[in-house]
């Protein structure tokens, strides 16, 4: 684990001597700025065509060994990012097949696996990594990222070579590479908190898909798919098979995330999620579990819960109380990420992960349980969508004056399942902050619009078009790399410490997409089936309470902490003028501080306001 940044010359090999050395000093440079990520070595090899450069997070029981690692003959050299969790099921399978390992590393396999069987080795490994994969023999590089997209990998492209990197800000470091924002992704921001791939923020920088590998050759860059499911759902699934289902993938997905020897701990905040997580952990590990938790002041304080089930499960557990000054944290947080991000629940996110990273280096998280059985409480809304909204509004007010009146639903088996027009639209705008039109004014200039980029850049094939479905659909493939993974990724390596998200396993997310949508929150009960398969580890006031969140109190702080920053920030002559529309964040701040207008939308757009500028600062126009 760790991170990467590699340069492949298309043309010559590498020759250290001459002056390739000029890219060997650049990735050296480069692979530098990746301490945090890697922070115990930092690597450069040239090899071939490729200057590989790797930054180093050691594991005990996991990626014991140096980076690159090479096949026997040394004609195949690879670099890793992440965790192969069937790697000792890989090992013996090549070992039989008379491959000789060299060292006890997880990522060792991957290079036999390639001996083996090629470009197809991606399908065959379960794990969380970005890899860079060079066969000198051939001039060929293979760049593969993870399925559900835990690991970054970014790059760029010219006629003579080809950079990767696992963070933005690495890669723009290197010389050929034009700063020139890219006007797309900076409407999908403002739009949507964070920037989906494959855009980045610098035009002609993209990011690599989940699931998706590059071959590289040394006239072309094609990406290829390699994990394909057909996510139909399985509309005559009982409620027992979906629990079943469930809890043997969901048992399988945390022992696997479970090294033997390391010390681990758990992002506790009290939630169905990571309690769930918590309690089969706890019954995995052979040593004492640590949790962690944090409370944010004027925010949501989900401690007592986190108590509850760290009580339960006789935790190690550790509660943070935030005393840090908001102003600190966020400009400390917002230097880190490398590209505009608005989700204020990065904050909290980097207060655990510092937490944690004090005691041990491995976190489990309870991230994907949410997108999966659908877990927010405006997936209700899009559950009661039908062809005619008079009909819609019927059933959903007849539902709830049921619940209030009887104590349940009447209508669970009313549901559209072959979807209509709506569907695509109305969750679009659940997900947006920033409405098309509003961004335009905000840019004032020509843009990809975000809905049309959403309704065209699906990559997962998903059969059915139900309500749900549909946003399942839209978070699963956009939101969750984009937003969710990107934040934890980007504050655990803040603190060093390395997440696994046992919700992320691909084969549960597979039959989590078979569960019929409706199941999913039947009396009106968001993540219904996982609350049921849960009912025999976790208390009722655990599984059954008003869910909180983890955001950040973003409208209090703006108006009280950070009301100097704001202020001070977006005063005119700041920079972020020189990219948007003066007169339409002025009208922003207005309706914030002066007309004292209360939706969270605005808070949203004021914040995402502030985050910009305070990127452009430290990133773009510091150098």
């Amino acid at each position: 684990m760790g991170g990467i940044s590699c340069n492949y010359l298309r043309q010559e090999p590498i020759q250290p001597a001459d002056r390739h050395s000029e890219e060997l000093v650049r990735v050296h440079d480069m692979v530098q700025a990746l301490c945090q990520r890697g922070p115990e070595a930092q690597r450069v090899t040239a090899f071939g065509h490729v200057v590989f450069g790797h930054a180093k997070f050691n594991n005990i029981g996991f990626n014991g060994g140096d980076q690159p690692i090479y096949n026997e003959d040394q004609s195949v050299a690879v670099v890793c990012d992440g965790e192969i969790y069937n790697h000792q099921e890989l090992r013996r399978e090549l070992i039989g097949k008379g491959h000789s390992f060299q060292t006890d590393t997880d990522i060792e396999v991957i290079v036999h696996l390639y001996e083996e069987v090629g470009s197809e080795l991606f399908t065959r490994l379960h794990g969380m990594f970005a890899v860079v994969l060079h066969d000198c023999r051939k001039n060929v590089v293979l760049a593969a990222r993870d399925r559900l997209g835990e690991k970054p990998l970014v790059y760029w492209q010219s006629a003579e070579k080809v950079l990767f990197a696992s963070e933005l800000k690495v890669l723009m470091q290197h010389p050929d590479i034009q700063r020139k924002i890219n006007d797309d992704a900076l409407a999908l921001y403002f739009n949507s908190l964070y920037i989906p791939a494959p855009h980045t923020i610098v035009a002609g920088v993209n990011e690599l898909l989940p699931a998706h590998y590059l071959l590289i050759t040394e006239e072309t860059l094609t990406p290829v798919q390699y994990w394909q499911p057909r996510l139909a759902v399985n509309w005559n699934m009982t409620e027992q098979e979906a629990v079943e289902g469930f809890l043997s993938l969901f048992q399988q997905a945390v022992a696997g995330r479970i090294g033997a020897d390391e010390q681990l701990g758990v992002f506790l905040s009290g939630g169905v999620d990571s309690s769930a997580v918590t309690a089969f952990a706890s019954q995995y590990h052979h040593d004492r579990l640590r949790s962690f938790c944090v409370g944010m002041q004027d925010g949501a304080d989900e401690r007592p819960f986190a108590r509850t089930v760290a009580d339960l499960y006789r935790t190690d557990h550790q509660e943070v109380c935030v005393t840090d000054r908001v102003e600190d944290v966020v400009t400390r947080v917002c230097a880190y990420f490398d590209e505009p991000f608005g989700d204020s629940s990065a904050i909290p996110t980097y207060l655990a992960a510092r937490e944690a990273g004090k005691h041990v280096s491995i976190v489990l998280t309870g991230d994907g349980a949410d997108e999966l059985f659908a877990g927010y409480s405006y997936y209700l809304d899009q559950r009661y969508l039908f062809n005619s909204r008079i009909i819609s509004k019927l059933v959903r007010e007849t539902d709830a004056f049921c619940m209030q009146k009887f104590g349940h639903t009447c209508a669970d088996r009313l549901y559209a399942r072959k979807g209509h027009d709506r569907s695509r639209s109305n969750w679009y705008g659940m997900r947006s902050m920033l409405d098309d039109k509003t961004v335009a004014a905000l840019l004032g200039r020509p843009f990809t619009a975000p809905s049309t980029f959403f309704s065209t850049n699906g990559w997962l094939n998903f059969h059915d078009q139900d309500p749900l479905t549909v946003a399942f659909s839209h978070d699963v493939q956009f939101f969750l790399s984009g937003d969710l993974l990107k934040k934890v990724d980007v504050a655990s390596k803040m603190a060093s410490v390395q997440c696994r998200n046992p919700f992320l396993d691909h084969r549960l997310v597979e039959f989590a997409l078979t569960i019929p949508p409706q199941l999913k929150m039947r009396n009106r009960e968001p993540k219904y089936i996982l609350k049921q398969a849960m009912q025999d580890y976790l208390p009722h006031e655990v599984l059954f309470r008003q869910k909180q969140g983890f955001g950040a109190p973003v409208g209090a702080w703006m108006r009280d902490q950070l009301r100097e920053l704001v202020q001070d920030s977006l005063a005119r002559g700041c920079r972020s003028e020189q990219y948007l529309d003066r007169k339409t964040m002025d009208g922003i701040l207005t309706r914030f501080y002066e007309q004292g207008e209360v939706d969270y939308r605005l808070y949203f757009a004021l914040w995402m306001l502030l985050m910009f500028e305070l990127w452009l600062a430290k990133h773009w126009h510091a150098v």
